[in-house]
């Protein structure tokens, strides 16, 4: 039996012994709707995920990506998770609304998360740069391999740990900086090993291109269909994120994946615009 179906096995065991059935709920904070944001929720729908989008047509005041802010993304969020009152079980994925393309089902994403993570409560996106704050870059846990910075722009968990991770910024301001608040988080011992949180250094779910871009490029699937492979750790990414300076990068990824392109049949948005 290949390793996919092995993961596939134990995820369906887990869940079972644990009598539980979790879902995936994908949130975003987006207060325009830019050509990112339509992007992220063609890709999101393609592959039957429920975008919800929060702060749509508020004003933006968590700064801007040059420098220090987003501190209204994780205000948003709390107010959120707050008010809908989900169950237990459910997971959370949170990702950055522009710069963000999604590339499986919910299913593939939790089968990965339970399989991978077994452990984990919370998963962040990981990083080869300590950003915003390189002097806590010793602070950082070492990693065996793969990438050791934390990422705020991807990351999941269940619900009773997404909130308690959100009820330390109860206090945050709306231009104080998401990446600084979530890595303070994970910097202190206590907290981490309460939260159980993880960083996925492997680009097992969550690909930060920003330092990474020479180590990805895309390969064809059992369908022919375009996926995005990290040849240095051999991992097979399934969400996006065209952090910093790599935005260009994602743009020509998308012209490929999320169902966009096919080997044998060329290129499959070209058809409905013809």
């Amino acid at each position: 039996m290949n390793h996919q179906f092995l993961c596939f096995i134990f995820a369906t065991l887990c869940i079972i012994a644990l009598g539980i059935d979790p879902k995936l709920y994908l949130v975003t904070v987006g207060t325009e709707r830019t050509d990112g944001l339509i992007r992220l929720e063609k890709t999101a729908k393609s592959y039957g995920h429920d975008l919800h989008i929060l702060g749509m047509g508020e004003k933006w005041s968590g700064g801007s990506m040059k420098g220090l802010g987003g501190g209204q993304k994780v205000r948003l969020l709390r107010e959120h998770l707050i008010d809908e009152t989900l169950p237990e079980n459910t997971v959370i994925l949170f990702v950055d609304a522009y710069d963000v393309i999604i590339t499986a089902t919910p299913e593939t994403i939790l089968r990965r998360f339970l399989t991978e993570f077994p452990d984990a409560r919370i998963l962040f996106g990981a990083e080869p740069y300590c950003w915003p704050d390189q002097t806590l870059a010793p602070k950082y846990p070492l990693v065996t391999f793969g990438e050791r910075f934390l990422n705020s722009g991807l990351f999941m968990g269940f619900v009773p740990e997404i909130l308690k991770l959100l009820e330390f910024g109860a206090d945050i301001y709306d231009f104080d900086d998401d990446q600084l608040f979530y890595t303070k988080l994970y910097l202190d011992e206590t907290k981490r090993a309460d939260l159980k949180m993880s960083l996925d250094p492997l680009a097992l779910i969550f690909q930060n291109l920003n330092g990474a871009i020479s180590n990805v490029n895309i390969e064809y699937d059992q369908n022919d269909n375009a996926v995005l492979y990290n040849h240095d750790y051999n991992t097979h990414p399934v969400i996006i994120h065209g952090n910093g300076p790599s935005k260009i990068t994602l743009n020509y990824l998308e012209n490929y994946l999320a169902n966009a392109y096919n080997k044998v049949n060329g290129c499959q948005r070209c058809k409905g615009q013809r």
